[in-house]
């Protein structure tokens, strides 16, 4: 009986141990990065293989940590978002605007630092109003290197 039950703890881990799969990590088409160079980056978009896109950013909220968030993308969300943000550096407008997409809120603020527009994007990440993440100030070249229009 002690052999029986050994043979079967022995074939039920040889077993389990079996179903172990390696699969491959893709690895996304980096569309844009904005940084300060030596590795350091504050928001980068990237592609991948279904279509979807990720732009991730440094939360500036955090200043003794280095915190970095994202959210997601379709491609006519991409166009859409970069047309809407390039159109209002124009306009500067005094409200926030605010972009829903299906799982977060952005609310796009313009203002003038030192004389020159800038953008900031305040993510509110699952819709949740007490969770913010803030990235950088952009201008107008780093929106446009962003999302990968300067090629």
């Amino acid at each position: 009986m002690k052999k029986l039950f050994t043979c079967i703890t022995l074939m039920i881990i040889v077993v389990s141990n079996a179903q172990m799969k390696v699969s491959n990590v893709e690895k996304p088409e980096e569309i844009g990065k904005v940084g300060a160079g030596m590795g350091i980056w504050f928001g980068k978009l990237e592609k991948y293989s279904d279509g979807k896109y990720i732009l991730s950013y440094k939360d500036f909220k955090f200043q003794q940590m280095e915190v970095y968030k994202e959210f997601p993308l379709i491609a006519e969300d991409v166009e859409g978002l970069y047309n809407l943000i390039i159109e209002n550096f124009e306009k500067m407008p005094a409200e926030d605007i605010k972009v829903e997409l299906p799982n977060d809120i952005l609310y796009i603020n313009y203002k003038k630092s030192f004389g020159i527009p800038v953008v900031t994007i305040y993510h509110h990440p699952n819709k949740l109003s007490d969770v913010v993440g803030v990235t950088q100030s952009f201008t107008k070249k780093q929106i446009t290197k962003l999302f990968g229009k300067n090629k």
